[in-house]
């Protein structure tokens, strides 16, 4: 059972995978940094991603994901199922799950 939004086709995972790798490769995990991403992509300023301006972080990030894989990730990362991805999901749909321990 996801946690966030939709559950994620294989192709999808592979791609937030990419996602989370890209930004720890650019040092890019605070919520401080994410913020600033989210921010610049959010054209409106209406404090929400639509599926274009998510598409416009993913590939500042320098990941193109397919059509249907930005749909998938997309979906997961919607967890109201608004058409729009609020920065409290954003960040948390990018967190690794805890350990049981």
């Amino acid at each position: 059972m996801p946690l966030f939004g939709a559950s994620l086709p294989a192709k999808a995972k592979e791609t937030l995978l990419k996602f989370k790798n890209i930004l720890k490769t650019k040092g890019s995990t605070s919520v401080r940094a994410l913020k600033q991403r989210f921010n610049r992509a959010d054209a409106n300023k209406n404090k929400k991603l639509c599926i274009d301006e998510f598409l416009a972080v993913l590939q500042e990030s320098g990941l193109f994901p397919t059509r249907d894989e930005l749909q998938a990730l997309f979906r997961y990362f919607d967890i109201d199922g608004t058409g729009q991805v609020n920065f409290e999901a954003f960040v948390n749909s990018l967190k690794e799950p805890l350990s049981e321990r």
